[in-house]
């Protein structure tokens, strides 16, 4: 079996655009700046000023949504820049339209997946070829190690399969690219997941069951990215039978509704995504979305709550309709007028979420519930509809199939 994916350059527009208060003398800088690397401010001041770090006071207010994009200290060099020159404390704030121009945008990318099964449907090869613009080049990496950023080559289905091979090619692009919410996992677990419902369809396999088979018995894997050391098979299956057996996986339906499951290995956490949607005439509808995750001992429940659920939501928002194009050397998209946010009635209307109680060491919450969203919405649209859609953003290509 064959299949090729195609995921779309996003931005990461963030509730508050890039913003930062500077104050600078001879002895003292103050920034005061949502940011997700405050040592890497500092690292800029401390360059652009020559003051000791000491001297540099760096103060982080509430920040309104950050998802990778204040990492990066554009903003932060900007700011120090004008009030060295101006001689006076700055407020800098960017319109939408700067953030939108200017953004470190989340790379594009392009999935070759090929499969081999024996006699039996069990997959028994397993060859992805990701090409995709890496958001390490340009930041001082050599080239032979940007792969790093948009290829884990112990995700799933590496360690399940006997035959497995991963290839990642370098495409050059002049768009600036930077960590976007989950980083290359919410892009590649799109491909792998998808494709799993494909492998499943086309053999007349239940997707679920195929996905338990591929697991195996609990065991526990070498993990070497972020999130390991190892990955354990037995709790990803737990958290696929949970959001399976909360959305009625089982159930024989005919109102026309699809299911579609997925799930993933996150920085530590085990997430499964489950969704019902219909086609209501031209319009997509989400009804249900389940959630089931173990992130191992969880100190606040209603935080990591909200944390799958708004994860969830923006790779859903994501994948419905976003997509960053380029007319005439610049970014087209100027606002959210034309890069559309799902609004709450495409979102779905009834979300559970299932914590897997667990004395493990605790990960985070913050990114784990979104790459299983986009898969689990396609191939719920599969379901519902029959039409196969393998390119992110999902509506605008549903549309075109239909």
């Amino acid at each position: 079996m064959q299949a090729r994916y195609s995921i779309a350059t996003v931005a990461h527009a963030e509730l508050e655009p890039p913003n930062c208060i500077t104050e600078l003398d001879a002895d003292h800088a103050l920034i005061i700046a949502p940011l997700q690397n405050p040592r890497g401010a500092l690292d800029v001041v401390q360059r652009l000023t020559g003051l000791r770090p000491s001297q540099i006071e760096i103060r982080l207010p509430r920040s309104g949504g950050g998802m990778g994009r204040t990492l990066d200290n554009d903003h932060v060099a900007e700011a120090v820049m004008l009030a060295k020159t101006v001689k006076r404390p700055v407020k800098l704030i960017w319109t939408r339209s700067d953030a939108f121009a200017n953004d470190v945008y989340r790379p594009f990318a392009v999935h070759d997946l090929e499969a081999g099964l024996d006699r039996k449907n069990h997959i028994i090869g397993w060859r992805q070829r990701i090409a995709s613009t890496s958001r390490l080049a340009g930041r001082g990496e050599p080239r032979e190690r940007w792969w790093l950023s948009e290829a884990h080559p112990d995700d799933p289905p590496a360690g399940l399969i006997q035959n497995f091979q991963l290839d990642w090619f370098a495409l050059d692009s002049n768009l600036p690219r930077g960590n976007w919410r989950a980083g290359s996992h919410g892009v590649n677990a799109f491909a792998t997941q998808v494709f799993l419902d494909e492998i499943a369809v086309a053999t007349r396999q239940d997707p679920l069951q195929l996905r338990l088979n591929l697991l195996g018995e609990p065991r526990q894997l070498p993990y070497r990215g972020h999130g390991g050391p190892v990955l354990d098979t037995g709790r990803l299956a737990w958290v696929l039978k949970l959001a399976a057996d909360a959305i009625g996986w089982t159930k024989k339906r005919n109102d026309g509704h699809g299911l579609g499951l997925a799930f993933h290995f996150t920085y530590g956490g085990y997430v499964a995504h489950a969704l019902e949607v219909s086609m209501e005439g031209d319009k997509l509808v989400m009804h249900r979305c389940v959630i089931a995750a173990d992130l191992g001992r969880v100190i606040n429940p209603l935080g990591a709550r909200a944390s799958l659920v708004g994860a969830t939501m923006d790779g859903l928002s994501t994948a419905l309709g976003l997509k960053i194009t380029v007319k005439n050397g610049r970014v087209a998209q100027q606002g959210f007028k034309d890069y559309p946010l799902a609004m709450m009635a495409q979102l779905p209307r009834d979300v559970q979420v299932i914590l897997v109680p667990s004395n493990q060491t605790p990960t985070g919450a913050y990114e784990m519930g979104l790459p299983g969203a986009a898969p689990a919405l396609a191939n719920a649209v599969f379901a519902a509809t029959t039409v196969r859609v393998r390119e992110l953003p999902i509506l605008p290509e549903l549309m075109r199939l239909l």
